[in-house]
């Protein structure tokens, strides 16, 4: 009934796909989230194609430290960031971020997500 009141043109739903900030923040189901799509006529975030990571920095892994270091990634990102830039061996590169220990993998219930452990900028 209070969502009847507000006027919109379009509602976003999302669920929470890198670790979230707030720890009581869940991870909605998809059937659950298609039901609450359909009952509120809203869109799905979910299904959008995440955006793409850019740096000027030359160096592939401070590269990765400086996007990091503001903004978390899937290994799918990463992956991504680096043969975009025409990185020739992405998974050594993948397993070097994962021998760094400035650098954590958490999970949302997603795709885990590489981000820069507190404090270690």
């Amino acid at each position: 009934t209070l969502l009847k009141g507000i006027r919109t043109d379009r509602i976003w739903l999302n669920t929470p796909v890198r670790p979230p900030a707030e720890s009581s923040a869940r991870v909605v189901d998809h059937r659950t989230m298609e039901e609450a799509c359909r009952i509120l006529s809203a869109l799905n975030m979910d299904l959008l194609v995440s955006g793409t990571f850019f740096s000027a920095i030359a160096d592939p892994l401070e590269a990765l430290h400086s996007i990091l270091a503001r903004h978390p990634m899937t290994s799918g990102e990463i992956r991504g960031f680096l043969e975009g830039r025409g990185e020739m061996d992405p998974d050594t590169l993948l397993e070097k971020l994962q021998e760094d220990p400035s650098m954590e993998k958490a999970s949302a219930g997603g795709p885990e997500t590489f981000r820069i452990r507190p404090g270690r900028k």
